[in-house]
């Protein structure tokens, strides 16, 4: 196999507008993914409108072989390359097709998204793209507004950016397009009204940090997001609390800090909540003050001196306490070093054969993690809420929903991780997704080599793309423990943190 791999890719570097259809017939013939990477990297390279259509095809037939999601990932790659109006077309048309599958739509969007080329206007206001299921709605949402920002949409006689614009305000919520084009007055009346009436919390955690880029630029929109941004620090759901004071840091919008202090106040009277160090921290990077988790020495200096202070923030061009170190957490339990300052916690542990390696101490990672469990559970009060998630094909753990942490809970989820047996393909991506969005928890410990092997993506920056969306609309925080030597794993699993407010620890 990998002779005749290599006479292929040397038959298509001497002519690759005739041969690299010899590279799709490979891709075509496998039942490995893994077997057939250096085919699928180099059949990513090619630059033909016949090509593109392959990979469409070749997407949709490979979801299930072994290492599929390899192969896949060289066809979004691929997909991401396209240079000309006659490559974009069979992304188009499998975005559109309603018949196509749910995922080779998505990616469809986001290769369109996040590579350079551009595309008619036409096709992206097809009926087709009208009535989408959710997630596929704020996908091209969210793809449409990014061209439009961009300039990467072609308009013809019939076509113009108001229109594009229209269709993206009449999407509704979470108007994600707007992320990247800054709203006029009339759009952000009409966001207003829809807000108001939305039922979705995610949707509403997701729409603040769509304002976020423009707090500063637009005065309407700056209004809208602080009547939001009051509405959430108030909201029932740790995702609108969560999107809250992120968005204030990534908008730096310092006319926020009276809720903020609210915030930390409504925390500081529920704790132990993770939300206490969350409003601490947003407010410390806001103001460089050093006041801890005490609202009312924050609300004293704001009653006092706020109003001065707000009129020389604003001609900031930074965070003034972005360069100071976090303070430690109020801790609940600890996991393998890392503070967990939360009663809500979910547990995501990698299922597949990586578990089996060995540490220094001659423990296998499995074992490490099992240990380090069941000390956690030790420790962790019997009226908190816990979750347990074991990434195979699928989640598989012994609860359906979040529980309470009490004896028999602890034991039967003790019991069940000391009995598993690790070895099978993981879809790491796909159950991150769906353990972010578990309305039963707000903190995720998540434990891998940060390789997938099953699912949707695997891919780091594919990964991330789609879980930086997830956490918008979850707030939920990840905490990593990598237990692999892949440095590129590795920094995926750091990135992840990072990107979820989480830290992470190798072990």
């Amino acid at each position: 196999m990998i002779i005749s791999t290599l006479c292929t890719l040397l038959l298509a570097s001497l002519a690759p507008t005739q041969d690299w259809k010899s590279l799709a017939d490979e891709l075509r013939r496998t039942q490995d993914g893994y077997e057939a990477s250096i085919a699928s990297e180099a059949f990513a390279k090619v630059r033909d409108p016949e090509a593109m259509e392959a990979r469409v095809e070749l997407y949709a037939e490979k979801m299930n072989i072994r290492g599929g999601v390899h192969l896949r990932d060289w066809l979004y790659s691929g997909m991401m390359r396209a240079e000309s109006d006659e490559e974009l077309g069979p992304l188009l048309d499998a975005a559109a097709d309603r018949k196509a599958d749910t995922l080779l739509r998505l990616t469809c969007l986001r290769a369109l998204r996040r590579g350079e080329a551009s595309a008619p206007a036409s096709a992206l206001l097809d009926n087709n793209f009208r009535k989408l299921k959710p997630e596929l709605q704020r996908e091209w949402q969210n793809t449409v507004g990014s061209l439009l920002a961009q300039r990467r949409i072609i308009f013809d006689r019939k076509t113009s950016s108001e229109d594009v614009r229209e269709a993206l305000l009449s999407s509704g919520m979470p108007y994600l397009g707007y992320r990247w084009l800054t709203p006029n007055k009339t759009e952000v009346a009409s966001m207003r009204l829809a807000a108001a009436k939305s039922r979705s919390a995610a949707d509403r955690s997701q729409f603040l940090h769509v304002l976020a880029p423009h707090v500063r630029r637009s005065s309407s929109a700056r209004s809208l997001w602080l009547n939001r941004l009051e509405q959430a620090v108030a909201s029932e759901h740790s995702s609108e609390r969560v999107a809250a004071w992120q968005s204030a840091l990534d908008g730096m919008g310092f006319e926020c800090i009276p809720h903020l202090i609210h915030g930390l106040t409504r925390a500081n009277e529920e704790m132990p909540s993770r939300h206490l160090a969350d409003y601490a921290e947003a407010l410390r990077l806001l103001t460089d003050k050093q006041w801890g988790h005490t609202p009312e020495r924050w609300q004293r200096w704001w009653t006092e001196e706020g109003q001065d202070w707000l009129a020389q923030a604003t001609q900031s061009k930074s965070l003034p306490g972005y360069s100071k170190s976090r303070e430690n957490d109020d801790t609940v339990a600890i996991y393998f070093g890392i503070p967990l300052d939360s009663h809500r916690v979910g547990f995501v542990l990698d299922g597949s054969g990586s578990m089996n390696d060995k540490l220094k101490d001659g423990r296998r990672c499995a074992d490490a993690a099992m240990d380090e469990f069941e000390s956690f559970l030790a420790r962790y009060p019997d009226s908190a809420t816990m979750q347990l998630r074991i990434i195979v094909r699928e989640s598989m753990g012994p609860f359906d929903e979040a529980v309470s942490a009490n004896k028999k809970n602890r034991k039967k989820a003790i019991d069940y991780l000391r009995r598993f047996d690790f070895g099978p393909s993981s879809a790491m991506y796909d159950v991150l997704c769906e353990a972010q969005l578990d309305p039963g928890i707000d903190t995720l410990v998540f434990v891998s080599d940060g390789g997938g092997s099953w699912g949707s993506y695997a891919y780091p920056p594919h990964m991330l793309d789609g879980l930086r969306l997830t956490y918008e609309r979850s707030g939920v925080r990840i905490h990593t423990v990598c237990v692999g030597k892949s440095a590129n794993k590795a920094r995926f699993m750091e990135q992840l943190a990072e990107m979820t407010s989480g830290k992470m620890v190798k072990i």
